[in-house]
C-alpha cells in the first residue's frame, strides 16, 4: 500500500541521514523531517507531494509563495495543531488534492463557510443546498464539495461565475449512493465551467449573462431598451 510504502521510504538510511528539513525530489517536496512549528514552503517548491506532511503534530502554521502550483492529494491531513495556512503575494490559482488539509484546525475552524487558500476554493463546509460561487475565485480543489454522507442535502446546486478556469478532478464531487453524485451546476454560456461540464458528462443549466436583462442569452442595446 502507499502508506506502506511512505513508511518504508521515510525509515531507510538516506532519508534518516539526509542533512535537510526539507527532502526534495527536483522543485517537488517530497516530505519534512523537521519540527518547527511554523513551516515556510522553499521559493523554488513548485509541488508538495501526496502526504509530504500528513500526521505532523508540531506544525502550527505553513507559509507559502507564488511558486507553489500544486498541493498533493492528503499533504496536510492530520497535521493536528495546524491553525494558519497563510498564501504569500502572488498566490492565484493551486491545484489541491483531496483531503489536503483534512483533519486540521485551519479547515475545521476556518471563519467561512467557503474555505479558500489564494484565489482556489478549498472546500465548501456550509449546508445550503445552493451555492453561488463568488468571482474572486479562479480554481476549485479536489472534492471541494464532497460531504461523504449520502444523507447530505449540502449544494445540490451550485452556480460557477466566469473567474473560475481551473477544475481539479471531481471537484463538484459530493456523495456516493448508487452511483456518485453530483449537484446541479449552474454556468454561463461560453465559460470555462460550462466546457468542463461537457467534458466530464456532468448536468448543466444557464446562468443569465451580465447584463442580460432580456434573458435572451445576449448582453445587447436591446437589453438597455428593455430596463
Amino acid at each position: 500500500t502507499k502508506e506502506k510504502e511512505d513508511d518504508n521510504f521515510n525509515a531507510n538510511d538516506w532519508y534518516e541521514n539526509h542533512k535537510h528539513d526539507y527532502i526534495l525530489s527536483g522543485t517537488t517536496l517530497i516530505s519534512y523531517k523537521g519540527k518547527d512549528d511554523i513551516v515556510t514552503i522553499p521559493y523554488n517548491v513548485d509541488t508538495i507531494a501526496d502526504g509530504a506532511f500528513k500526521n505532523n503534530n508540531d506544525i502550527k502554521s505553513v507559509y507559502i509563495e507564488k511558486e507553489l502550483k500544486k498541493i498533493g492529494e492528503s499533504a496536510f491531513e492530520s497535521c493536528d495543531k495546524l491553525e494558519n495556512v497563510v498564501a504569500g503575494n502572488g498566490v492565484y490559482s493551486l491545484d489541491i488534492g483531496k483531503n489536503a488539509f483534512k483533519d486540521t484546525p485551519w479547515l475545521e475552524n476556518f471563519p467561512s463557510d467557503l474555505v479558500f487558500l489564494g484565489t482556489t476554493l478549498v472546500k465548501y463546509k456550509g449546508t445550503a443546498s445552493y451555492v453561488s460561487i463568488p468571482n474572486v475565485y479562479t480554481a476549485i480543489a479536489e472534492q471541494a464539495f464532497y460531504s461523504g454522507d449520502n444523507t447530505s442535502t449540502v449544494a445540490y446546486k451550485v452556480k460557477v461565475p466566469f473567474t473560475i478556469k481551473t477544475f481539479a478532478d471531481e471537484c463538484f464531487y459530493l456523495y456516493d449512493s448508487i452511483t456518485k453524485v453530483y449537484p446541479e451546476i449552474v454556468v454561463f454560456e461560453g465559460s470555462d465551467a460550462e466546457a468542463y461540464c461537457k467534458s466530464e458528462g456532468l448536468d448543466y443549466t444557464y446562468a443569465p449573462l451580465p447584463g442580460d436583462a432580456d434573458r435572451d442569452g445576449k448582453t445587447a442595446a436591446s437589453d438597455a431598451r428593455y430596463v
